[in-house]
């Protein structure tokens, strides 16, 4: 159903977003421990770097990480200079965060 699928380590993820819903990331929270099928996340492997960097699925990955996971699966998804988290400049910098930033809101 899923193309190029790989197992990430979630401490490697590079993460658009600093925030992440509480009650979104507490539903992903019931879904794995009731394990449902969860579809995986979409990363972008940087092809200058090899930095992946999550397109979508912050709140899965923030569920998975609290549970004990340090593994995620994801689909990737090709580099192009057009991908915003990217962007061709593959830094750690400017809106980009690791799973130890992440904050829960709301």
């Amino acid at each position: 159903m899923f193309a190029d699928l790989v197992d990430i380590p979630i401490d490697s993820l590079i993460l658009a977003h600093p925030e992440v819903r509480k009650n979104k990331v507490g539903r992903y929270v019931m879904s794995f421990v009731s394990q449902k099928n969860i579809e995986p996340v979409s990363v972008t492997k940087c092809v200058t770097n090899g930095n992946y960097y999550l397109t979508d699925g912050h709140h899965r990955v923030v569920a998975a990480y609290f549970l004990g996971n340090r593994h995620i699966r994801a689909q990737t998804l090709p580099c192009t200079y057009d991908v915003p988290e990217c962007n061709g400049k593959c830094s750690e910098g400017d809106g980009a965060y690791s799973i130890q930033n992440i904050v829960l809101v709301g």
